[in-house]
């Protein structure tokens, strides 16, 4: 499960698009290099909508169609995108929800910590230490080595994943009373 995609380098993924989806175009492969000149295509601003949001989604339909995996996202202002393709994509993609969940269930005990025993307020500490974990040693990490073509780092970071994934898998499993009050509360 953890290893399906090949480990690519942003300066990886732009060199395939460039030669390969963009080669006969050099109007829209300059447009890529536009858009991807600040942080090599793995996020950033989005100064005109009209050219890059088209241009960001066929090459990422370029990319899927090769059957590379791409996680990509245009923030909900439209003013930023998020564009990282194989096993880096996925890996931050499902990180970043995995955070989400434990920041969303910190929220909950944040925001009903007058109607929740002490116990469970208690929980908001280990929640917050998991969800910096991923964000730091995982999704920081692989971003700025994705983005500085470092594959060195990237292997060593792919490692630990599953490990980091299983540890926290193992807490909610551990707290899964708090997760039931967590989707019964946003169910209502």
């Amino acid at each position: 499960n953890m290893q399906q995609q090949p480990i690519l380098t942003a300066g990886e993924v732009l060199e395939i698009l460039e030669k390969e989806a963009l080669v006969h175009d050099e109007s829209l492969s300059n447009d890529l290099k536009a858009i991807a000149k600040s942080h090599k295509l793995a996020f950033g601003r989005i100064d005109d909508p009209d050219l890059a949001v088209p241009l960001l989604n066929y090459c990422a339909t370029y990319l899927r169609n090769k059957g590379i995996y791409v996680y990509f996202q245009i923030e909900e202002d439209g003013r930023s995108y998020v564009f990282i393709a194989g096993e880096c994509g996925r890996v931050i993609e499902e990180v970043g929800k995995l955070a989400d969940y434990l920041h969303d269930i910190w929220w909950f005990i944040e925001t009903n910590k007058h109607k929740l025993p002490s116990e469970v307020v208690a929980e908001k500490e280990k929640l917050d230490v998991y969800e910096t974990r991923l964000c730091e040693e995982v999704y920081f990490d692989l971003l700025d080595a994705y983005i500085n073509n470092d594959k060195a780092t990237i292997e060593a970071v792919l490692k630990e994943v599953p490990k980091l994934v299983a540890e926290v898998n193992d807490y909610l499993e551990s707290i899964r009373y708090l997760q039931r009050i967590y989707w019964f509360e946003k169910s209502l």
